[in-house]
């Protein structure tokens, strides 16, 4: 169960509750001048509209227009709600805190709201405040539950959950199933708490996995892999998801115990022969793989993925030298067109890719990989392959404020947008740095 790509606070009037979800629909780029004339509701909608044609400084003008908006609590948290989508992490924060402050929220709209406020404080590196805050608001059960589960109506099976969250409960010799909360690569980034849980003694943890990540854990005889939450709940003793883990397990917004790390698609996938193929062609070169988009619809979007023509300097750079790159995207909105690829003398490893173990068999061939936060990013970093991640200026809370490094994997270095959409200056650093590569690859991190 993925998290909600869109967390929007109760409607803001009760005729208006589909408002809040995304349009696709195409506007002009004269909102800013009439904002005065219309209600709030027609100004956020046309802000989502721009926003998804990736009219970022748009956005960002429109609701830093709506910084000393007086309206209802509701209004003014869905305002900081739009900020955070934008990277106006600062001003999301004072609306955020402006409507908490206010006592007018209670059950899964006060949920929402600290959730969206922790993206914020993290986000601006005010990191304990931001964990405790995390912690606490995961403790609101009724509320985590209803986010878990918001596609069943079973009210006999929400209180079997009930039943059986598990909380701060000692798990040693118990069974534990893990609900997957969030994407693929929350499910990389958190598979260390299952190394915790076994630590702690549990007997048995049923992990919930996606079909394309099946034999991620292969050589964990504790962890049973399962597509099914309903049909296990009765056998497990608690009930927990990876994000409830991260509250319970990670003290600190740093530090984690490294004895947790868990070995990740432990036997290596037989990739097709075209594959193979293509990676034995570069074996005397530094082997680079490339993502710069992705078809899953996270809320980072479309500011996440890079368009070919933004990393069309990284190619022309190495055109005639050592790198030889590798396109790993699998669908999404900047696809790279056969001609570029062509052009640039790009192998295109996407097509031959269908599961993750796949993705990992490719992984622990490449020398270094260059990608949007995306799963197999991650992937690479639990994998211990270099990774250099390009980040957006509304990127991921979980990437904290302007570092270049991560607490999360030893092999990642972060590169950072400065303005939103525009990827000139970190695509320039991530040059320089590549070009101070040899062969045999030493690779800084």
């Amino acid at each position: 169960m993925a998290c909600s790509p869109i967390p929007a606070i109760a409607a803001m009037d009760k005729s208006n509750a589909s408002s809040l979800k995304r349009s696709a629909h195409p506007i002009g780029a004269s909102i800013a001048r009439d904002e005065s004339k219309m209600d709030l509701n027609s100004i956020l909608q046309h802000s989502r509209q721009l926003r998804e044609k990736g009219q970022g400084q748009q956005v960002r003008d429109i609701l830093l227009g709506l910084s000393d908006y007086g309206g209802t609590a509701i209004e003014v948290a869905q305002i900081g709600i739009e900020m955070n989508y934008v990277g106006l992490f600062r001003q999301a924060e004072d609306m955020l805190e402006r409507a908490i402050a206010t006592s007018k929220f209670s059950g899964f709209n006060l949920y929402l709201a600290n959730g969206e406020l922790c993206i914020a404080k993290y986000s601006l590196g005010k990191l304990h405040d931001a964990h405790a805050l995390f912690r606490s608001t995961r403790r609101m059960r009724d509320q985590v539950i209803q986010h878990w589960f918001s596609w069943t109506k079973d009210e006999a099976f929400n209180d079997l959950i009930r039943d059986k969250i598990l909380g701060d409960n000692p798990v040693s010799g118990r069974s534990i199933l893990v609900v997957h909360e969030g994407g693929f690569g929350d499910l990389v980034m958190h598979s260390r708490y299952l190394g915790a849980l076994k630590r702690d003694g549990a007997r048995v943890i049923y992990a919930e996995i996606p079909e394309p990540a099946s034999g991620m854990f292969e050589d964990e005889p504790s962890i049973i892999e399962i597509g099914d939450v309903k049909a296990l709940l009765p056998k497990a003793d608690f009930v927990t998801s990876n994000f409830d883990l991260y509250a319970r397990y990670q003290h600190s917004p740093f530090l984690f115990c490294p004895d947790w790390n868990i070995r990740l698609f432990p036997h290596a996938s037989t990739l097709p022969v075209q594959a193979q193929s293509l990676l034995d062609l570069g074996r005397q070169k530094l082997r680079i793989g490339i993502i710069s988009t992705s078809n899953s619809t996270v809320r980072h979007e479309p500011f996440r993925s890079i368009p070919f023509r933004a990393l069309v300097p990284l190619f022309e750079a190495f055109r005639d030298a050592d790198p030889q790159f590798y396109c790993l995207n699998k669908g999404g909105t900047c696809e790279f067109d056969p001609q570029e690829i062509a052009k640039y003398g790009i192998a295109d490893l996407g097509p031959t890719i269908g599961t993750f173990a796949d993705t990992a068999a490719v992984l622990r061939q490449l020398n270094l990989l260059i990608s949007i936060d995306t799963g197999p990013a991650h992937l690479a970093g639990a994998l211990g392959v270099p990774v250099w991640l390009l980040l957006s200026a509304a990127c991921d809370s979980r990437w904290y404020d302007g570092r270049h490094c991560t607490p999360w994997y030893d092999s990642m270095r972060l590169y950072r947008q400065e303005y939103l959409g525009d990827w000139t200056q970190p695509i320039e650093c991530l040059i320089a740095d590549l070009r101070r590569l040899r062969r045999p690859a030493v690779l800084p991190h």
